[in-house]
C-alpha cells in the first residue's frame, strides 16, 4: 500500500491511495492556484530540477513534477521528509506535505 497527495496547477489538492492495485480518492478539495506555482518555483530555485535522484529502500518517498513538455521525479530512502531526502528538495518537501496535509479528510471536515 502506498499513498500520497496531487497538487494541481488549477490549485486540485488530491489525496490518494493504492493498494492491491486499487486506487481510491480519500479526499479532494480546492486550493490556491498561487500557492501551488509557488511550490513550483521553489523547487526551480532550489535547483532540484538540475538533480537526478531516483534512490530506493524498504520505504521509498518519491516526487514528481509534470510540466507541458517535461517530467521531473525524485525518490528516496525513508518515509517522508528525512536524512536522505535530497538537499534541494528539503525546504520544497517540507512546504508541500504542510500544505497537503492542510487539506487531509480531517483537516477539511474540520473547515465546514
Amino acid at each position: 500500500m502506498y499513498s500520497g497527495c496531487t497538487l494541481a496547477s488549477d490549485g486540485t489538492v488530491i489525496h490518494w491511495q493504492k493498494f492491491g492495485g486499487r486506487d481510491s480518492t480519500l479526499a479532494k478539495a480546492m486550493g490556491s492556484p498561487e500557492t501551488i506555482l509557488s511550490l513550483r518555483r521553489k523547487l526551480e530555485a532550489d535547483g532540484a530540477l538540475s538533480i537526478h535522484n531516483d534512490a530506493t529502500g524498504n520505504m521509498t518517498t518519491r516526487a514528481e513534477l509534470k510540466t507541458a513538455d517535461s517530467v521531473y521525479s525524485w525518490s528516496w530512502s525513508g518515509s517522508g521528509l528525512n536524512e536522505n531526502t535530497p538537499s534541494a528538495l528539503k525546504a520544497w518537501f517540507a512546504d508541500a506535505d504542510a500544505y497537503c496535509q492542510s487539506f487531509s479528510a480531517p483537516a477539511a471536515s474540520e473547515r465546514k
